[in-house]
């Protein structure tokens, strides 16, 4: 990510949970490219599959549970902040 890439100041300014997914064996993008993100982004969390992660029904797990951990909390009535029906 040391490249000048124009979304790259944006991205390494974001303050939210990341998940990085590298496609093993990927055509389009290379190993490096993949480490080089995974250390400009130290907090993110990563997942490699073997099959296209568009079309993977193992990435769609690991997108549910990253999402589970990140953004669905326990409903607590004594937070105004939290969203009807959060979980």
């Amino acid at each position: 990510m040391t490249a000048n890439i124009p979304f790259c100041d944006r991205l390494l300014a974001l303050d939210c949970p990341l998940l990085l997914v590298k496609h093993d064996g990927c055509l389009l993008s290379t190993d490096e490219g993949f480490d080089d993100a995974v250390v400009a982004l130290p907090s993110a969390e990563t997942a490699v599959f073997e099959d296209l992660p568009a079309a993977s029904l193992a990435f769609a797990g690991e997108l549910r549970r990253f999402c589970d951990r990140h953004w669905l909390r326990p409903m607590d009535d004594s937070d105004p902040t939290a969203p009807h029906g959060s979980r």
